[in-house]
């Protein structure tokens, strides 16, 4: 299939995206069971975000989201891809709602009190 960037963004997120920089921020990481873990077609996880943390990246549901471990020298070993689900006013403060599989991919055992870092792609 051929095209431009926006229609492989498109396609891959099921939604209009450009290609443009990302932001991020630092936030808590929560595990919430209640969270659907896959949305099709790419099995990419949903995760709720806080309004702080809503505002301060604009992000609105459907948006794809990199949460990872804020060790640079990982590589991105301890991170994920996710969909931005919806959007929880709970929190006075930047913090993302994550399913099991995804909350195992990004916190170590050891590490469930240190922030991660979360980015908004396209």
């Amino acid at each position: 299939m051929w095209g431009t960037v926006s229609d492989a963004l498109n396609f891959y997120k099921r939604s209009p995206g450009n290609e443009s920089g990302s932001r991020r921020a630092v936030g808590t990481a929560v595990l919430k069971e209640r969270i659907p873990e896959k949305v099709d077609p790419n099995n990419l996880p949903f995760v709720s975000i806080s309004r702080p943390l809503a505002d301060s990246l604009e992000v609105k549901e459907g948006d794809l989201l990199y949460l990872s471990d804020r060790r640079w020298w990982l590589g991105g070993l301890k991170s994920t891809h996710a969909l931005s689900g919806g959007i929880v006013e709970d929190y006075t403060e930047p913090a993302v709602e994550m399913g099991e599989n995804s909350y195992q991919l990004v916190i170590s055992p050891k590490r469930r009190k240190y922030r991660i870092i979360i980015e908004k792609l396209y």
